[in-house]
């Protein structure tokens, strides 16, 4: 699975973005699952790679954010598991 936002605040203008929840399967090097947060665009200044536990810590920004999720696909009885993420943001 692969999600991707973008984020735009007006021009001159911060967002910011917290997360309530976090937990994603946990891999090394966060290369399975996992969220990434980059300035911009997809090809923007990379902000951080975040799975596991380990949660963006309130980011504010000004301008737009550009947010990619991918997920692996678990084989069906896997007893690993998951909750996801649950983020706002604030214009």
């Amino acid at each position: 699975m692969q999600c991707e936002w973008i984020i735009h605040a007006a021009p001159g203008n911060h967002l910011s973005l917290n997360f309530n929840e976090f937990k994603l399967i946990q891999s090394d090097n966060c290369n399975t699952d996992y969220l990434e947060i980059r300035k911009i665009n997809a090809s923007g200044k990379l902000l951080g790679v975040y799975c596991g536990t380990n949660k963006p810590e309130n980011l504010t920004h000004e301008g737009s954010l550009w947010m990619l999720f991918k997920g692996s696909k678990l084989d069906p009885g896997s007893t690993i598991s998951a909750n996801g993420f649950i983020g706002e943001y604030l214009l």
